[in-house]
């Protein structure tokens, strides 16, 4: 008895490969039930990848420059300013400042300095700009004085972009509507 067990445990089926030969049978009849449509499937893939090869270059390009132009934008770097003013970085508060107000879409021509010195001062950004400069060039410790920037950054931004606004709006609505006037 134990010899035959022996070569019962020791015999190999009669085809190893038949269950892959199966698998294989069924995708051959797959394939030749359903050639139309695998053919417009492979030929779609392939004008897929033939369209996105020609048109992914411009798309990232424009995505690229809408990205750029997003960062750079006055909104984008009054919000930068605002989080330098949170932390108090004297040097880089001045840095911001500047990148911020070389961005800010204001004519120099429509807003006079005067204009610009009446909304600092209005927003109180005036005086915490004096005590930043002083901060910064040694007149005053660096510890003295708590001055939030920030809702005087707020305010100015908002002044100069009102009295801007109130002194360009006017003269740029004359030719909108040419029908409507009186003459």
């Amino acid at each position: 008895m134990s010899g035959e067990s022996g070569v019962a445990a020791l015999r190999v089926p009669a085809d190893p490969w038949a269950p892959w030969r199966a698998r294989f049978d069924w995708t051959l009849a797959f394939i030749q039930e359903h050639r139309l449509a695998l053919l417009l499937t492979v030929l779609g893939a392939i004008f897929a990848v033939q369209l996105a090869r020609r048109s992914l270059p411009g798309l990232l390009r424009g995505w690229r420059a809408q990205r750029e132009q997003r960062r750079n934008s006055e909104a984008q770097l009054f919000r930068e300013l605002s989080k330098t003013a949170g932390r108090g970085d004297v040097d880089a508060i001045v840095r911001d400042f500047w990148r911020w107000r070389d961005r800010l879409a204001i004519d120099p021509p429509s807003l006079t300095h005067g204009a610009a010195r009446r909304a600092a001062e209005a927003s109180g950004f005036a005086e915490c700009w004096a005590l930043l400069e002083q901060r910064r060039y040694g007149v005053v410790a660096p510890s003295s004085g708590s001055a939030d920037l920030r809702p005087a950054l707020q305010a100015f931004r908002t002044a100069l972009l009102k009295a801007h606004r109130s002194q360009t709006a006017p003269s740029g609505f004359s030719g909108l509507n040419p029908r409507g006037q009186r003459e």
